[in-house]
């Protein structure tokens, strides 16, 4: 008898391990979204098979989400509505639920994660430049860098600013 529950315990002592270590351990298909007043998806960014993360945006957007929450983490499924003129909802929906993301400000706009601000982020930036100012085709809000809502010139100072030269 004395067998068979140590048995037990060990199995239930396994079973509580896996839960713990399952959830770390998760993969999440991830949809970013910056939904306008009249539920126009404005931007849309999907990344297959994250983990838990911390996301760099824009540090106007950074700002907006510590001032208007007091948190810069947060649970997916989550709606964020940003105090912007018109409002606009940051949506963060995950498969499965749970997804956890902590953002932080993008204070050196190295936008293709090279460890380096070079020209091929004047690229990135100069890629998504919007040639009809109010057209949602080609924004990206990641690339928004003072979240103005427009990716221009003015974006692309920012990037020129940091870029180091040898």
């Amino acid at each position: 008898m004395k067998g068979k529950v140590s048995i037990t315990a060990l199995t239930v002592g396994l079973m509580n391990l896996t839960m713990l270590i399952v959830p770390a351990l998760a993969q999440y298909n991830v949809t970013l979204r910056l939904v306008g007043p009249d539920e126009e998806i404005l931007c849309e960014i999907n990344m297959n098979d994250v983990d838990n993360m911390t996301l760099a945006v824009p540090e106007p957007l950074y700002i907006m989400i510590i001032n208007q929450w007091g948190t810069d983490t947060f649970i997916a499924p989550v709606n964020l509505t940003l105090p912007t003129m018109p409002p606009l909802t940051l949506q963060a929906i995950s498969v499965p639920p749970g997804w956890t993301v902590t953002f932080e400000p993008l204070t050196v706009p190295d936008l293709n994660g090279d460890y380096a601000v070079d020209v091929f982020d004047l690229v990135e930036i100069a890629g998504a430049i919007t040639v009809n100012p109010g057209s949602w085709d080609n924004y990206n809000m990641l690339l928004d860098l003072n979240f103005d809502l427009t990716i221009d010139i003015f974006d692309l100072a920012k990037v020129a600013k940091q870029i180091e030269i040898p």
